[in-house]
């Protein structure tokens, strides 16, 4: 089947309890951080590479706009675990490993309420790789849906560029796609995708925050969650975030 021509699942922004989801589901994002990593900007920046890479493969409109929405979207899970050890600075334990592991299923429960099923996907399924080896499904190749694995190649690139509380120094564009290439040479990323990324992105054409702008669907939720009080408090840490459990490194 040409995904090009695929009918994907409308999706309405501009007013309803769609918009109001959406709102909630960002601000969300946007509470996620801490003094060195910030969820949003990464969500910012894979939402901008998906879609050029959905544009590079030649997806219809509202095929690229699920793409964005879904880079945007595709941590949110994140923003309901334990801070204490999603921004840990040293190696992470097996049982650290395993809970974080759960964040697509968590994502996937708090984006269900958009009712787009290419979301929900994508959030469930941003982790899975081509050779079957990733979570949390194990799914492979083509069993991945399409937008989970323009998601997945965005969202190796982009952690690859940031500096992380793990690893305080960025790889270099070149060092990314030399990466990427690698992992698309042993089929761990689609190897059709990542073929278009370094056409989808150079070393300095992205400016996130920007190019969230000039989308006009979003510019009032851009303009207004920054004076909006947060979900959770002036603290940014909410009461039901998913803890670890008890006796964990």
């Amino acid at each position: 089947m040409n995904i090009s021509q695929c009918t994907p699942t409308p999706i309405v922004l501009r007013s309803g309890p769609q918009r109001a989801v959406l709102t909630d589901l960002l601000t969300s994002i946007r509470s996620c951080r801490n003094e060195t990593y910030a969820l949003w900007e990464h969500s910012l920046a894979v939402a901008a590479t998906a879609r050029q890479l959905a544009a590079q493969l030649g997806l219809s409109r509202e095929l690229r706009r699920l793409a964005y929405l879904s880079g945007l979207l595709h941590d949110v899970g994140k923003s309901a675990m334990c801070y204490a050890t999603l921004f840990k600075p040293g190696p992470l334990t097996t049982e650290e490993r395993t809970y974080l592991r759960l964040h697509p299923q968590l994502g996937a429960n708090m984006v269900q309420d958009l009712k787009t099923p290419e979301i929900l996907d994508a959030v469930n399924c941003h982790h899975e790789l081509f050779d079957g080896s990733g979570y949390p499904f194990g799914l492979q190749a083509t069993q991945i849906p399409i937008l989970a694995r323009i998601v997945g190649v965005a969202d190796y690139y982009e952690a690859l560029r940031e500096s992380r509380p793990y690893r305080p120094l960025a790889c270099t564009h070149s060092e990314a796609i030399g990466i990427i290439s690698t992992l698309a040479e042993c089929e761990k990323l689609d190897p059709m995708i990542c073929a278009h990324l370094e056409v989808a992105v150079g070393p300095n054409s992205k400016e996130p925050v920007k190019l969230f702008e000039r989308f006009s669907i979003f510019f009032e939720l851009s303009v207004s969650y920054s004076a909006r009080p947060s979900v959770y408090g002036s603290t940014g840490t909410p009461s039901s975030r998913m803890r670890i459990p008890s006796g964990s490194g």
